[in-house]
């Protein structure tokens, strides 16, 4: 089984860990995260998720316009946040669009992504790495999976 590959994001000066994950069709991050930025959360613009197991869980609110930095680009996007998960970010499909990510998988289990500046239309490739297996979060090992 391959490793979750994962990059490294900044928001208001946050470095972030941030899963890519193709399939999810939002931009999430975990709350404690969005405490560190500081940004105000707009609670009337909510969702309900459904995860690939059925389960569902409203998120918090919508972080609107948050300039994120990746790669020395920076991209507008917007961020549902959530109570509780375990990952710090997690970057769908919003952001591989917006970016037009091409991925190359490698086979030794290495991966590259390269990223376009939506502004200047400048081109950079990120070598991204695997997911750190666990990761402190308020005093408790959060392992990795969702």
């Amino acid at each position: 089984m391959e490793d979750l590959k994962v990059i490294d994001v900044e928001i208001e000066g946050v470095k972030i860990e941030a899963i890519l994950d193709e399939g999810c069709q939002i931009i999430t991050m975990r709350q404690d995260i969005w405490e560190k930025t500081g940004l105000p959360l707009r609670t009337d613009h909510n969702l309900t998720m459904e995860s690939a197991n059925m389960s569902t869980d409203s998120t918090m609110g919508l972080l609107h316009n948050v300039p994120m930095t990746v790669g020395g680009f920076q991209f507008l996007v917007q961020i549902q946040v959530t109570e509780s998960a375990s990952y710090e970010m997690l970057l769908g499909r919003p952001f591989h669009a917006h970016a037009e990510v091409l991925t190359k998988h490698f086979q030794n289990g290495d991966a590259h992504i390269t990223i376009k500046d939506p502004i200047t239309h400048d081109i950079a490739t990120i070598p991204t790495r695997s997911r750190n297996k666990k990761k402190k979060r308020a005093g408790v090992n959060v392992m990795s999976g969702f």
